[in-house]
């Protein structure tokens, strides 16, 4: 790992500043609009104690403020897209710079080997280094940038919704953080089925290289048909893992969609029963994307 750091830090360094760029970014959206529902309902007495950004309290704000944070809202959902794509293809060409160097490290090696390791590893294990377990380091260079921005994203997060909530806000993280045993047991499981479907790849590879290698056997004694049969019964178990993967994917997204409801409803709740607390339009439509937005580091977190 320390030599892939050192190997491509150059690359790695634009990319983790924009992981920790980004969440300032991505909650200005709520913030503005907050401010721009205050501007619609005009000078209130209580609107300073829950203003997210710095306002004239008291006094009628122009049209020019209006314009403003409108125009910046606009910004925001412009620029938030970019920064995200070009992470995406930072990280995509750091991870196959990667790939490519563990595949040629491989296949190096492979060819250095002497007669007895030759006879411990199979043609089908060093084709599986090559295309499954390469693959995995690939994806570690995403979930690293990913991790890199968690703690901005809550100690944001949970500062605005304070501004907004108050204690209040409890509640909903109460709410939230419910779930995280769901989201680890589907973590737990999603674990189990990608081991299994790593071992009938595994297989599935192995099995379909030692056949290729030997193509001219099997054809000698035509054997085609039985060893076809073993590489659809390897892709049979293995599509059969996807499914169930899949299957719980979609059971697991509809709760987690139907989730934010939830924990609107509680916080909510709690804010006009014990807070004492009015609902605005402002305190509703915010405090719900804050609570959407926690909940996405939130479920990185569980998933590790």
């Amino acid at each position: 790992m320390s030599v892939i750091l050192t190997s491509h830090w150059k690359a790695l360094i634009p990319v983790l500043v924009m992981r920790i760029v980004i969440p300032f970014t991505e909650y200005l959206s709520p913030a503005l609009l907050g401010e721009l529902l205050d501007y619609i309902e005009g000078p209130s007495e209580d609107s300073s104690s829950t203003s997210l950004l710095a306002s004239w309290n008291g006094e009628e704000k122009p049209l020019i403020y209006g314009l403003a944070i409108a125009f910046s809202m606009f910004a925001v959902h412009a620029i938030l897209p970019m920064m995200n794509t070009y992470i995406l293809r930072s990280i995509y060409l750091i991870g196959t710079e990667i790939k490519a160097a563990l595949i040629a490290m491989i296949y190096r090696k492979a060819l250095s080997l002497s007669p007895d390791a030759r006879r411990r590893s199979s043609t089908g294990a060093i084709t599986n280094h090559m295309s499954v377990d390469a693959t995995l380091w690939e994806d570690g260079v995403e979930k690293l940038s990913v991790w890199i921005s968690l703690p901005f994203d809550f100690v944001i997060c949970l500062f605005m919704l304070y501004r907004l909530l108050g204690w209040s806000l409890l509640a909903g993280v109460i709410a939230i953080l419910a779930l995280i045993p769901l989201q680890l047991w589907r973590a737990r499981v999603f674990k189990t089925l990608e081991e299994d479907r790593l071992k009938t790849t595994d297989e599935r590879v192995r099995l379909t290289s030692e056949i290729l290698s030997n193509v001219k056997i099997v054809k000698l004694y035509g054997w085609e048909s039985a060893f076809r049969n073993k590489i659809l019964a390897s892709r049979n178990v293995e599509l059969s893992v996807l499914r169930r993967m899949g299957v719980l994917e979609a059971i697991m997204s509809v709760i987690f969609a139907s989730s934010s409801l939830i924990v609107s409803l509680v916080t909510f709740s709690v804010y006009v029963t014990f807070g004492n607390g009015v609902l605005t339009p402002k305190i509703v439509f915010v405090s719900m994307t804050l609570f959407d937005l926690l909940h996405t580091p939130l479920s990185r977190l569980a998933e590790g």
